[in-house]
């Protein structure tokens, strides 16, 4: 259970810190027109976000180059909304670091007492851990289709106790950046890069098993 997890937080975490997905759903979204942000505000945007989600500052400071001098992209209710999605974000990250100290102790653990034998068994539980994404995130994936906006709409009751998530078009830009669209596009290329993982893995070690057997043959 705990490849799913690996896998999952993993993906997400690249994501997260991935400037040219950013401007990949800008592109999607149209954000530049919705904002009147040019494309190289929009990236120095998505790169002051992805520098405040991986430092010690608080509260967040993006700057956007504007008249001949810098000017803070977000206003105070953003500002706070941030603070909320980095904690989120930093949950994150220590999650996907436990599920990989754990799931590297396990590996070890095995080779070290089973030799050869934990070879076998790791193939097996990988095999399994890979099925388990598979069927998971397929699923997760027809559901972000079929439902994305109560699915998202969801995530916010459960994840934050303020309502400053609850952003303005008409005032905020947080959201011209970021809509709704933006996030299912997110979703759905997370669900997909932790398939593919899930069949890299679990290819190899079905192909490693299959050999197994031969040579035992």
């Amino acid at each position: 259970m705990a490849l799913p997890l690996l896998l999952f937080t993993t993906t997400l975490r690249v994501t997260i810190n991935s400037p040219s997905l950013y401007q990949w759903g800008f592109q999607r979204q149209n954000s530049s027109t919705a904002t009147g942000l040019t494309q190289a505000q929009l990236k120095a945007g998505a790169e002051g976000l992805i520098a405040y989600f991986n430092s010690a500052q608080e509260p967040s400071h993006i700057l956007v180059s504007g008249d001949g001098q810098g000017r803070e992209l977000f206003n105070p209710r953003e500002v706070a909304h941030l603070t909320d999605v980095k904690r989120l974000i930093l949950g994150v990250y220590r999650f996907q670091e436990a599920t990989l100290a754990y799931a590297t102790g396990y590996t070890l653990l095995m080779l070290l007492l089973l030799r050869r034998r934990g070879f076998r068994l790791l193939a097996e539980d990988v095999l399994v851990g890979s099925g388990a994404t598979l069927g998971l995130f397929v699923l997760l994936g027809a559901a972000l289709t079929i439902s994305f906006d109560q699915l998202f709409l969801q995530f916010h009751l459960v994840s934050f106790d303020n309502p400053f998530w609850m952003l303005d078009p008409s005032r905020d830009i947080m959201i011209r950046m970021f809509p709704p669209g933006f996030f299912a596009d997110a979703a759905l290329l997370i669900a997909g890069g932790t398939i593919a993982e899930a069949l890299v893995l679990g290819s190899g070690a079905l192909l490693y098993l299959r050999k197994e057997g031969e040579r035992r043959l």
